[in-house]
């Protein structure tokens, strides 16, 4: 009985301080190129010591879908050929000038979007109650915007009352 006490609270121990699995995380994130090159290597020497057809088997694996690849290449390459033969140069070069123009649009947008934006700071006061702003999850449409527009979209809300904010800004501003 009582050595079954004893295992239990040995199972639900916690783990020693200085050995968390953040530990161990980072030690991959530091050495995944050396892991991955003794991986490679060890690879490489069984292949070359073992007795079976996997060397043939992998070499005509690594042919085909390199040939695979290849042709899928060129199927491309004579797909996007033949449809610009059939283009003439003005549609090519309104093409050209509609996505110039698309994106001058956006960077437009994007500029003014920083400008209009309020320079709320994390724990300033809501400016119509003056209650403490906290911040909030971005919606999927902000989300969408801030990939669209390449800038950092920081939503805040006042608990007291309805009052939100958003805060735009480049993805370099801190």
């Amino acid at each position: 009985m009582e050595h079954n006490r004893q295992s239990k609270k040995r199972s639900h121990r916690r783990r020693p301080s200085g050995t968390s699995t953040r530990h161990h995380a980072s030690f991959l994130r530091r050495f995944w190129f050396e892991i991955l090159a003794l991986i490679l290597f060890g690879i490489g020497v069984f292949l070359l010591l073992e007795r079976l057809q996997i060397k043939s088997i992998a070499y005509r694996a690594l042919v085909s879908s390199y040939r695979a690849t290849a042709e899928l290449f060129s199927n491309v390459a004579n797909g996007a050929t033949a449809a610009l033969e059939r283009v003439e140069r003005s549609d090519l070069v309104g093409v050209v000038l509609i996505v110039v123009a698309i994106v001058m649009l956006v960077l437009g947008l994007r500029r003014r979007a920083i400008r209009r934006s309020l320079p709320l700071l994390e724990g300033a006061p809501c400016p119509e109650c003056g209650e403490v702003l906290e911040r909030v999850r971005r919606t999927l449409a902000q989300r969408l915007l801030q990939t669209l527009f390449v800038i950092r979209i920081r939503p805040y809300a006042c608990r007291k009352c309805s009052f939100r904010a958003t805060v735009w800004s480049t993805r370099y501003d801190v």
